[in-house]
């Protein structure tokens, strides 16, 4: 398994890389450490020229001490968990997604950025490019949000929410911590289609027996699908909110498209985002 997290050398990216490598300890799973540099990589002065240096050796350099030291976070033990540094040249979104592509990547841990840093190119855009573009499931960190495994997850349910492939990366997924799973429907009370989906759902988790945690399937009455999943996530003191997205069609991409940014910018737990017709 490997685990793909960009970096930027900020906070949040760090946090991210925290983040990543406790859950890639826990899964036994490699993880890549990606610099996207926009620029080109032209040395930098005639006298890194004669130490035979340039933008990329320095930027490897960079990204390495990256995984090992930060200077605000001198006290943080990481796991042992084997690490690669990569940098390449080129647009963000595009060398990121790609990338993971390439390398039949597992998963993408990303870092978002604080909703009131309104100067920051990465907010709403690169993170929520990478969910929605990326093949790979993507996994979304708030900056100060600290790994310890999950207790409680709220799964957002919708028409794709009974795919059994994505039912079964989520389960795959929750494997190594037997979370409580909990599926979750907002909409409105004329909304019949729920009772439907809850039924493929129970009947595929028992297919393979009766499983080994909780699991809860709800509707919640509201017509803001993200206000309700929020309210629902801290009522029930959840650690993990999974979204299930579709690029099937342009007016279902442009709907997923506005939620996932909504998502990005407000959560306050971290997001994984599935795709119903990802690899």
């Amino acid at each position: 398994m490997n685990i793909l997290v960009p970096v930027d050398f900020t906070d949040n990216a760090f946090n991210a890389y925290q983040y990543a490598n406790k859950l890639a300890y826990q899964f036994d799973a490699d993880l890549t450490l990606l610099h996207v540099f926009e620029g080109t990589f032209d040395v930098i002065s005639a006298r890194e020229v004669n130490r035979g240096r340039g933008k990329y050796t320095e930027l490897q350099n960079r990204l390495k001490s990256f995984s090992h030291l930060h200077p605000n976070q001198n006290s943080n033990v990481l796991a042992p968990v084997k690490t690669h540094c990569e940098v390449v040249q080129g647009d963000i979104l595009n060398e990121i997604t790609g990338f993971a592509k390439e390398l039949e990547v597992d998963m993408i841990v990303a870092g978002t950025r604080d909703k009131h840093d309104l100067s920051d190119k990465w907010l709403g855009t690169v993170s929520q490019g990478i969910a929605q573009e990326a093949q790979c499931p993507v996994l979304l960190v708030p900056n100060g949000s600290t790994f310890r495994g999950y207790e409680r997850m709220v799964v957002a349910t919708d028409y794709h929410a009974s795919n059994f492939m994505v039912l079964d990366r989520i389960l795959t997924f929750n494997k190594p911590f037997g979370a409580s799973l909990h599926f979750l429907h907002v909409g409105s009370a004329e909304d019949q289609r729920f009772e439907g989906l809850k039924d493929e759902i129970f009947d595929y988790m028992m297919s393979y027996g009766e499983p080994n945690h909780v699991f809860e399937l709800e509707k919640q009455v509201g017509t803001d699908v993200v206000k309700g999943l929020f309210e629902y996530t801290e009522k029930n003191s959840a650690d993990l909110l999974v979204m299930i997205s579709s690029r099937r069609d342009f007016l279902r991409r442009m709907i997923n498209t506005s939620m996932t940014r909504r998502v990005v910018l407000q959560s306050p737990l971290p997001v994984l985002v599935v795709h119903a017709n990802n690899k």
